[in-house]
């Protein structure tokens, strides 16, 4: 399956997602754990990964809404 096809289903989208705002996390946790402060370049870059984390979920749960016909998707 190609990357363009992969991104049109909400549920990998969903995945990727998430997996981009656990790196950021781990990442930002453990480049500010040190003594010294990281730099502008490495909260630039946890602050990119983030920003995509979140946009890349908010597509997923509109795409995911649109598909199944609205409502939250959970059984109430």
């Amino acid at each position: 399956m190609s990357l363009r096809n992969s991104l049109k289903d909400p549920k990998r989208l969903m995945v990727i997602g998430q997996a981009a705002l656990a790196v950021s996390l781990v990442a930002g946790y453990f480049l500010h754990r040190g003594g010294a402060s990281p730099g502008p370049l490495a909260d630039g870059l946890c602050g990119l990964l983030l920003g995509i984390s979140i946009g890349m979920l908010l597509v997923a749960l509109y795409r995911r809404n649109r598909t199944t016909g609205g409502g939250s998707g959970y059984a109430s």
